[in-house]
């Protein structure tokens, strides 16, 4: 998934601003942060849950092992 500078506009949902884009036809897929893929081998470690791919980098990134989910209301 990414995030354009200009994103472009949604014509079927009255010009909606599409803020993320993602291939289509393609299933949701998880996210794993690279300090959260060595933390998944050891099942002492604390794993949250999110949505969002820049909340579990976030997450991440302050020392949290992260699983994220690209938009959970299509779950």
């Amino acid at each position: 998934r990414l995030k354009p500078d200009k994103p472009r506009k949604d014509k079927k949902k009255n010009d909606k601003v599409i803020k993320y884009e993602s291939p289509a036809g393609q299933p949701n897929r998880a996210y794993f942060p690279p300090g959260t893929r060595a933390a998944l081998s050891d099942p002492s470690v604390l794993l949250i849950i999110t949505e969002g791919e820049k909340k579990g980098a976030a997450a991440d990134q302050h020392g949290f092992a992260c699983i994220a989910l690209g938009g959970v209301w299509s779950w």
